[in-house]
């Protein structure tokens, strides 16, 4: 959880704070008086989500080149 969580955030907090001021929000949101952070965290988001179903398939694609699973529910059953 923490590999998966940690980058984003970390790098949502780093960007956000240190560039937040030469950035300048749409004019639609300015007068809603969203700061950079607030606009740059719905992006944190979704890179957390997209990088999560990259390598799960990733992980489920050389799962079955190996054949691990198939051989796990070839075993029997103990008892």
């Amino acid at each position: 959880m923490i590999g998966a969580l940690g980058p984003p955030i970390l790098f949502w907090f780093l960007i956000g704070s240190g560039l937040g001021e030469s950035f300048r929000t749409p004019r639609t949101l300015q007068t809603m008086d969203v700061n950079y952070l607030q606009y740059f965290f719905p992006g944190t988001i979704t890179l957390i989500v997209l990088f999560t179903a990259i390598f799960s398939t990733i992980s489920l694609i050389e799962d079955r080149h190996e054949g691990f699973l198939q051989s796990v529910w070839s075993l029997p059953c103990p008892g």
